[in-house]
């Protein structure tokens, strides 16, 4: 009698689980390469994000290859500033984040202090 209970109970749950794995993504990805005037990729940047309607940011650095990403960003418009010693701080803004969407923001930096 309790094997018949037990099968009503693993059937709800696989059914469960599938709906889970195929739910809607609400957020999006953010994602770029810093370079140099010459086309070098710049590591180890700050690379700092702000969404502009609600001043929310979030920093981290470039890797090896010059790259960030920001996954799971809640949509939105958001700057991006990027800083290293020996460079002028850059800045771009208007950058729409979709929802289940990548958007790229690539920036070159020019030496200065």
């Amino acid at each position: 009698m309790s094997r018949l209970r037990v099968i009503p109970v693993l059937v709800l749950m696989a059914c469960l689980s599938a709906s889970l794995a195929y739910s809607q993504a609400v957020n999006g990805t953010l994602l770029g390469s810093i370079t140099d005037a010459s086309g070098g990729t710049v590591n180890n940047a700050k690379v700092t994000i702000t969404e502009e309607a609600t001043a929310v940011s979030h920093a981290m650095q470039t890797n090896e290859s010059g790259n960030f990403t920001f996954p799971n960003l809640a949509p939105g418009r958001y700057s991006v500033t990027v800083e290293l010693a020996g460079f002028k701080k850059e800045v771009q803004k208007g950058i729409e984040v979709r929802v289940d969407e990548t958007s790229r923001a690539n920036l070159r930096l020019s030496p200065g202090n």
